[in-house]
């Protein structure tokens, strides 16, 4: 199989402190990242999954945060009014010399998953172990909902547009082999063409992380006393 891959950097914002300063923690240099609708978390490689979430949670909220249990395998819960996360950016360097910046906040990590039995908020962290031990990390809804993802086929690029700001345009490694679109006249019936087979290209990804992401989101519901 084939993925779309883009390389980038994962940063996290210390308390206080720039996302790249002499206080900011560089987490991940150059690793790659798929793109791909069908995940609703970010999945991360098991070897950085500890160190990220290290980072990314405030010393003095560790204990409002804890893994759910079987059915829901490395994914966290917190209390939510209780839990502080630190921003994590992710860093995209652009063909043309320009660096895109997308930073996650609390709000963007936290997702509302029910209430204890005590009636306080329970909220999901968008963020899981990979279930497989691809070497990238799995960038989906939690990602997704933060940027415009164009991609272009003929090239093997993909550009990035945020929600405010400059977009990207970036390169895709490893592109999928299938074979060069057609040349088109009207440039917004091309763009059609391309995402509909670039989209087709990640297909066979998508099936399997639906297999494997979906069986744990949808595993049963576990409740976790605080």
């Amino acid at each position: 199989a084939a993925y779309w891959l883009i390389q980038l950097q994962i940063s996290i914002k210390l308390e206080g402190s720039p996302a790249h300063g002499p206080s900011g923690l560089l987490l991940k240099e150059d690793i790659f990242g798929v793109l791909d609708s069908g995940t609703s978390l970010l999945a991360v490689p098991k070897e950085l999954f500890v160190q990220l979430m290290s980072a990314l949670f405030r010393e003095e909220t560790h204990d409002k945060c804890s893994f759910m249990l079987p059915g829901a395998e490395g994914q966290f819960i917190c209390l939510c009014d209780e839990a502080k996360i630190n921003p994590m950016t992710f860093s995209f360097h652009g063909l043309q010399g320009k660096v895109l910046d997308v930073t996650l906040t609390q709000d963007d990590l936290m997702v509302l998953a029910g209430r204890t039995a005590g009636g306080k908020a329970l909220c999901r962290v968008g963020i899981m172990p990979s279930p497989s031990p691809l070497p990238f990390i799995i960038l989906g809804d939690v990602f997704l909902r933060k940027v415009y993802a164009i991609h272009d086929f003929q090239h093997y690029q993909v550009t990035l547009v945020p929600e405010s700001g400059t977009s990207a345009l970036v390169s895709a490694a490893a592109p999928p082999e299938l074979p060069e679109a057609p040349d088109y006249s009207i440039s917004s019936f091309a763009l059609t063409g391309s995402l509909a087979m670039a989209f087709a290209a990640v297909a066979a990804l998508g099936a399997f992380l639906q297999r494997s992401v979906r069986s744990q989101e949808l595993g049963e519901e576990v409740y976790v006393p605080f």
